[in-house]
């Protein structure tokens, strides 16, 4: 990927198949570690992260792509 542009419509494209693909496997990691514990607390927050770097992404890739630089 080249330019802003690009990226932006690669992360428009992808965004929900890679969502899907995150949470499904967060979800089977805090199925595993059904029992609260130390383990499933870094799962629940390691699904947060994720969800806030992919939601991130998107957000600089459309703020990109449209021309603006300001954080949203």
């Amino acid at each position: 990927m080249n330019s802003d542009a690009e990226r932006a419509a690669w992360v428009g494209r992808n965004y929900q198949s890679v969502l899907r693909v995150s949470n499904s496997m967060l979800g089977k990691l805090l199925q595993v570690f059904r029992q609260s514990g130390a383990l499933r607390e870094v799962v629940e927050t390691v699904k947060k992260e994720v969800l806030n770097d992919l939601l991130s992404q998107l957000s600089s890739a459309s703020a990109s792509a449209s021309g603006h630089t300001a954080d949203l």
